[in-house]
């Protein structure tokens, strides 16, 4: 495929680079890495083989002399490590995994641990069982979750798997009020409500820090019973929205209709899938199914029913629950959990990292024209039409640059140094200074209107290496 995809094309004409990125990511790379889940790491040669594929397609979009490093290549591209693509692709496995546990059958406990060690047994290459061993597992399940890292034997992380839950239906109540109603209004409508289903109001929230803790409140109409809990780094905010109704409904009066009023309505809705379906993606929603339940068999259908409240409304007892959650990123941690979705959402920063490197375009060079992307790839790569180079290579007597003369004519020379670059626009010092494409962008206008000029691909445009 990729060698058909390489003839729609020459050096005049063909698919822009950006498109040959699309064509690679999303296409080619996901035909290779079909059942790579299942194990890739047990497959000698895979990984060899995935960056030779990736190699080619890059080197093909980002018009790189053969010899350059697959690294700097990818990270012009703006495309993942071979090795991130292959576990990431795991990564998902393991999401759909911990939603829906009976694709684990035996290999997990009804506790939710997730640890078999029946399933775990060590083999030596003979057949014969025995006690240490860091790489050996019996099944390809158990050993794409340690390498996910989500089994740990040493660690203190809590798996939050999901599973099947018995059906319930979750009472939902339209408080009378506007999204930009004041507080007055919605304090009026809750009453109403909480009238209405003779229930105490319990309002709950979720909160995610900047370095990614994630955390969960509530708060009882009077303060009498509040609290929070911490989940962690790999978990979601819609987590922390779930796991504040857990805490309010195990909190709640045992004996007294609960109206959670949540101002996350994607954990209501989530609620009332659960319990129509009958499937919960985390343990805490499995739990809050579970104890809806319970409270109706004893309080009858309207023991637990949901609301949604705007948010930051000045509504005293949602900004309550909110400042609760917020505190609850700050509390020691001693139980981290994982979840599904923080899983997943983890892999995507580390997937995101790798596409934006400082130092290498941060992924907008395949977006410049032709000849910009070409002169930064060869300057960066230190490999092309370069006087260096060529003497390297044996093609030229003299490495010393054809402009200034002075040094050897090197890529980083050219783009960084050169007295002659300064007059066509050199204005950086570093590779890392390129990056910066607030600062490099310029607001230009034609007849047609403003348009943005981004000048480090004008400076690589106008130099000449011919």
């Amino acid at each position: 495929m990729l060698a058909q995809f390489n003839g729609l094309g020459n050096s005049q004409w063909g698919i822009s680079a950006n498109s040959w990125r699309q064509i690679y990511t999303g296409m080619i790379r996901a035909i290779a890495l079909w059942g790579s889940e299942l194990g890739w790491r047990g497959q000698r040669d895979w990984e060899k083989d995935f960056e030779q594929l990736q190699y080619q397609a890059l080197k093909k979009c980002v018009n790189a002399t053969h010899g350059s490093k697959i690294e700097l290549i990818s990270q012009i591209a703006g495309v993942e490590s071979p090795r991130i693509a292959l576990d990431a692709a795991q990564a998902r496995l393991i999401g759909k995994l911990m939603r829906d546990t009976t694709a684990l059958g035996d290999l997990i406990f009804d506790d939710g641990t997730g640890r078999n060690e029946e399933a775990r047994r060590e083999w030596d290459d003979f057949g014969q069982e025995y006690t240490v061993s860091p790489d050996g597992f019996t099944s390809v399940l158990t050993a794409i979750q340690s390498k996910a890292e989500v089994l740990k034997e040493e660690g203190h992380e809590r798996i939050s798997y999901g599973g099947r839950v018995e059906n319930v239906e979750v009472p939902e109540v339209k408080l009378q009020a506007q999204a930009d109603s004041k507080a007055e209004v919605w304090t009026e409508a809750i009453n109403q409500a909480r009238e209405f289903c003779k229930a105490t109001g319990v309002y709950t929230d979720g909160s995610m820090k900047e370095d990614g803790m994630v955390g969960g409140g509530w708060y009882m109409e009077g303060g009498k019973r509040q609290g929070g809990v911490t989940l962690g780094k790999l978990a979601m905010v819609w987590d922390g929205e779930v796991c504040g109704v857990r805490g309010a409904l195990e909190d709640a009066p045992s004996e007294s209709n609960v109206l959670i009023l949540s101002d996350s309505q994607a954990a209501i809705a989530a609620v009332k899938k659960a319990g129509r379906t009958g499937k919960a993606r985390t343990n805490d929603l499995k739990v809050v199914i579970k104890g809806i339940r319970e409270r109706q068999s004893r309080l009858g259908p309207n023991a637990v029913s949901f609301g949604w409240v705007k948010a930051h409304n000045e509504l005293h007892g949602n900004e309550e629950a909110d400042r609760l959650a917020k505190e609850a990123t700050n509390l020691y941690l001693e139980n981290p959990q994982i979840t599904e979705g923080g899983l997943k959402q983890a892999w995507k920063r580390m997937r995101q990292e790798e596409r934006r490197v400082k130092g290498a375009g941060m992924g907008r060079v395949v977006k410049w024209n032709r000849k910009a992307r070409v002169t930064y790839v060869q300057c960066h790569t230190g490999k092309g039409n370069l006087q260096a180079w060529r003497h390297k290579i044996g093609k030229t007597d003299d490495p010393k640059c054809r402009k200034c003369g002075r040094y050897a004519e090197t890529g980083k020379h050219i783009a960084l140094v050169c007295t002659h670059a300064e007059d066509i626009g050199q204005r950086c010092s570093t590779w890392e200074d390129m990056d910066d494409r607030a600062r490099w962008a310029k607001k230009e206008k034609d007849e047609k209107g403003f348009y943005t000029v981004d000048l480090v691909e004008t400076f690589f445009s106008k130099i000449d290496l011919r």
